[in-house]
C-alpha cells in the first residue's frame, strides 16, 4: 500500500460525507507505510467515530514510530474493539491514552507487540483502562491483552 495509504484516507474521508454510508467495521493488515500507526488510528477515528471494530496491523517502512506534531485530538466514538500491532518501536503514548480516553464503550482491546518504555507508562495506560471500565455503566468487563 505504501504511499497509496493516504488515496485509501481520501476514499474514506470522502465516503464519510455520504448520509448513508455506517461503516462499522475497518481493518487493514499486510501492507507497509510511513504513516505512523497511533496517526493512522487517529485519522481514521475522526473520519469514521461510529465504528464499532478497528484493526490496524502493518509495518513502518521507516524503523521510527515517533509521530509527527500537530492535533492528535480524537472525538468521542463508539469502538467497541480496539485491535492493534505496533511496530517494533516504543507506543507514543499519549496518542494511545487520547483513543483510550475517547473511547467510552470500548470492551476488547488488543495491543500486539506493544513496547512500553518503562513500568510508569504502562501503569499510566492500565489506569486510563481502569479509569474508562469504572466511568461507563454500561459495561461490564473489559478485556485487555497484551501480546508480545
Amino acid at each position: 500500500l505504501g504511499a497509496n495509504i493516504s488515496l485509501v484516507l481520501e476514499a474514506l474521508s470522502a465516503l464519510s460525507q455520504d448520509p448513508g454510508c455506517s461503516l462499522s467495521v475497518f481493518s487493514l493488515s499486510d501492507f507497509s507505510t510511513a504513516v505512523p500507526l497511533l496517526q493512522l488510528l487517529h485519522t481514521v477515528l475522526r473520519i469514521f467515530p461510529h465504528l464499532q471494530l478497528l484493526s490496524l496491523s502493518y509495518d513502518l517502512e521507516s524503523h521510527s514510530e515517533l509521530e509527527r506534531p500537530g492535533d492528535m485530538h480524537v472525538p468521542e466514538n463508539d469502538l467497541k474493539q480496539l485491535e492493534l500491532r505496533f511496530p517494533q518501536d516504543p507506543i507514543q503514548v499519549e496518542h494511545l491514552v487520547s483513543v483510550l480516553k475517547a473511547s467510552p464503550s470500548l470492551v476488547e482491546l488488543s495491543l500486539d507487540n506493544a513496547t512500553f518504555p518503562g513500568q510508569d507508562v504502562l501503569r499510566l495506560v492500565l489506569t486510563v483502562i481502569l479509569g474508562n471500565t469504572t466511568a461507563s455503566s454500561s459495561r461490564a468487563a473489559l478485556t485487555v491483552l497484551l501480546v508480545e
